[in-house]
């Protein structure tokens, strides 16, 4: 964080440094420094030592004037005379100059004969940013050992103290100016770019970042006939380790050094601080785009008018255009000269930049760099993919990409393999027309088989029916006579399947099951009571329990151990009963449905049935209380309610007693059962020892033929299930202990 104070404050103190007029570098100092009242008190003793060792250098450098010439590297606008020489290197003519340094063509003749290009600090440029900047560029290439960058031969200084180095004489025209010189077509473009990323990349691995890629830096030649690029000038390079090669590469006022038109965004808007390897990676990306479409991505004249505030603007937030799009957006006329260069016409031009071309510019040039490939070397095998009509990373790769990148690297082998395959499937074609017509016979031949085999299963079918009646009326016959064992007898030897529901059928069901019910048969009497709700369903659903249908096949599930067919039944039952408006089936439904511990969800689903009930307590029918009384027990002991449970169970017991039909004690011991578990739950074992007391002892009355249930004395099965339920819930009271 020092550091980076440290850096803003140099670079308001250069902006502040280029204001000549005082009134105008106050306001300056007002507005940027508002927030920071002690950064403007540095900055302006800062600005008060500056003007003051000016001037006093300014009279030492008069006073110590001597005659002597000093060699002036800007002397040499028309050429350098032939004694003209720096070091061992004799200047042959000037052939550029960069932000700080002017190059020339020089010889050196020993203790080599050889030419290189000798890189010589400005005139006037010799400030001490200047020479860091420029020892940046000697340090840099100095670390460089790539076929791709140009080397450094030797350094020194001038006799006046000016640095300079010699390095590789690169005798090559900018890349782009080479590939449309010699008509050079995408292919060879990227195969050319490629060989540049790997350039940078090695650079990178160096720990240098260049910062300052463009045409003019990447320099062409051909050597043995083989096209050799050269990266020069990383002037304005940053170390990647965590400590720049040189701090602050900006000019005054905060503009970075470098050209705006390649710049990445965060570079240009951090004045070259926050940069890192994805900074090339963007330049990288603006060099392509050129190289593909023949202009570049900004307009440097555009930006240059601008300003930097306009020009950072641009960078920062105008959308980069779709190469094959910018294409296909020229003047024909210019399209075409294009096109021309790139050895094509301007259709397969378009053609062969869209799609993967397109996603890899765009990715390199995206404003966040998080979404930029991470490497140079990730760019470059994305490029090498596209040549070997591979699916390229940028794009997202859909099956159908991936298989015609896959026809594409193999077009030969595929065109072979459709040819083949086309006269196979003409021969097929053939082959299955004589197959089809002998199948749609063979298939007509069938389809009349099957229409016959269906008439005879439909005869079969009627006929099992029409026998199946006849039983059921046969059995219904036997019945009335009491010929029971003679009725069931006739039924076994008839299919349930066949059996259709009717109200004779419903009868013969109905006396059957009670039959079984009489002689204990429980299975044999729930087969029979299971057979109802399809028989009974010509019966209204408010008549249902008083033909006593409702209570007949739950305890004869429960006492033949059907576990499964039970919790089937309780949920059609519920299904059909709930919400129901007649008393006897609201009573009905919570009793049978709650012989076992319930669900909450099915306990929920009791609460409408039990709710209309409280509403029935009070009816005037003496058996109609003892009835609800003892469902509302029982729905608040499967609740959770013991105390609830227990008050009901109270105000049914004192009726049940009182009633000489319920003698036999089945509805005591049944009450005595849920008070027992619902003071168990309440904690209270006075009474719950009580109320076992009172189980045991009508057990003792009873003896045997209380749990196995002692032959019927009668034919109603009333008895038979009211002793059934009290079995039913008195296991589960003895059994909880």
């Amino acid at each position: 964080m020092a550091d980076a104070s440290r850096q803003i404050e140099m670079l308001l103190f250069d902006a502040a440094l280029q204001i000549g007029d005082e009134s105008m570098r106050a306001t300056f100092l007002d507005l940027t420094c508002a927030a920071r009242p002690d950064l403007r008190v540095r900055l302006e003793a800062l600005l008060e030592a500056r003007l003051q060792s000016d001037a006093y250098f300014s009279g030492v450098t008069e006073a110590c004037t001597v005659d002597v010439e000093p060699f002036d590297p800007t002397a040499f606008a028309d050429g350098p005379a032939p004694s003209d020489r720096i070091g061992p290197y004799r200047l042959l003519e000037r052939i550029g100059e960069g932000g700080c340094g002017v190059v020339y063509l020089a010889e050196q003749e020993s203790p080599v004969r050889r030419r290189v290009a000798l890189k010589v600090i400005r005139l006037g440029m010799d400030t001490e940013r200047v020479i860091a900047r420029f020892e940046v560029e000697r340090q840099a290439l100095a670390m460089m050992d790539h076929p791709h960058i140009a080397h450094v031969l030797d350094a020194g200084t001038t006799p006046t103290g000016r640095p300079y180095f010699a390095m590789e004489w690169v005798r090559g025209r900018k890349i782009t100016d080479f590939c449309d010189e010699h008509r050079l077509g995408i292919r060879p473009r990227l195969e050319l770019f490629i060989e540049v990323c790997q350039a940078i990349q090695h650079a990178h691995q160096k720990g240098v970042i260049h910062r300052d890629i463009k045409p003019s830096n990447v320099l062409v030649s051909m050597q043995d006939g083989k096209m050799e690029p050269k990266v020069i000038d990383f002037g304005i390079a940053k170390a990647t380790d965590g400590s720049e090669l040189t701090p602050g590469l900006t000019e005054a006022g905060g503009q970075p050094m470098g050209t705006l038109a390649s710049m990445s965004p965060e570079q240009a808007a951090s004045g070259g601080i926050d940069v890192d390897t994805r900074s090339d990676v963007y330049s990288l990306g603006i060099l392509l785009h050129e190289l593909l479409v023949g202009r570049p991505v900004f307009d440097p004249v555009e930006l240059g008018a601008a300003g930097y505030p306009a020009a950072l603007e641009i960078l920062l937030h105008r959308e980069i255009p779709i190469p094959s799009s910018d294409i296909a957006a020229l003047y024909p006329a210019d399209a075409a000269a294009l096109a021309g260069c790139r050895g094509t016409d301007v259709a397969k031009w378009i053609s062969t930049v869209r799609g993967d071309l397109d996603q890899v510019v765009l990715k390199c040039l995206e404003k966040d760099r998080s979404r930029r490939y991470e490497t140079v070397n990730g760019l470059a095998l994305d490029l090498a993919r596209f040549l070997a009509n591979e699916p390229v990373l940028a794009r997202p790769a859909g099956r159908l990409y991936r298989f015609r990148k896959f026809v594409d690297r193999n077009r030969a082998a595929c065109v072979s393999v459709l040819l083949i395959t086309l006269t196979v499937l003409a021969g097929f074609a053939v082959s299955t027309g004589m197959y089809l017509r002998e199948n749609a016979a063979l298939k007509e031949q069938q389809r009349l088989r099957q229409i016959a085999e269906t008439a005879r299963s439909a005869e079969a079918k009627l006929r099992q029916q029409a026998q199946a009646r006849a039983n059921v009326s046969k059995a219904s016959l036997l019945l009335s006579q009491g010929k029971t064992d003679e009725a069931d007898a006739v039924l076994r030897q008839t299919p349930l399947d066949t059996i259709e529901p009717s109200q004779e059928a419903t009868g013969v069901f109905r006396g059957l099951g009670d039959w079984h019910l009489l002689h204990h048969r429980w299975k044999a009497a729930a087969e029979c009571y299971m057979l109802l709700p399809l028989a009974n369903r010509f019966i209204p659903s408010e008549a249902i329990p008083d033909t006593g249908d409702m209570i007949r096949t739950a305890p004869a599930l429960v006492m033949a151990g059907m576990g499964d067919a039970y919790e089937e039944h309780r949920a059609l039952l519920l299904d059909r009963f709930t919400g129901t408006s007649n008393p006897n089936a609201a009573e009905q439904l919570i009793k049978m449905c709650l012989l076992r511990p319930a669900s909450p969800e099915l306990i929920q689903r009791l609460q409408a049935s039990a709710e209309f009930l409280r509403k029935q307590s009070a009816a005037e029918n003496p058996w109609r209380p003892m009835l609800v009384n003892t469902a509302l027990a029982l729905y608040e002991l499967r609740c959770g309610n013991p105390e609830e449970a227990i008050v009901w169970a109270d105000l049914a017991l004192p009726l049940v007693e009182s009633d000489p039909s319920a003698g036999s004690g089945d509805y005591q011991a049944y009450l005595h059962s849920i008070l027992l578990m619902a003071c168990r739950q309440t904690g209270d074992s006075t009474r719950a020892a009580a109320e076992k007391d009172a189980v045991e002892s009508y057990l003792e009355a009873h003896g045997e033929e209380f749990i196995k249930l002692s032959p019927a004395a009668n034919t109603n099965f009333v008895p038979v299930v009211e002793r059934a339920l009290a079995v039913i819930l008195v296991r589960e009271a003895l059994g909880a202990e």
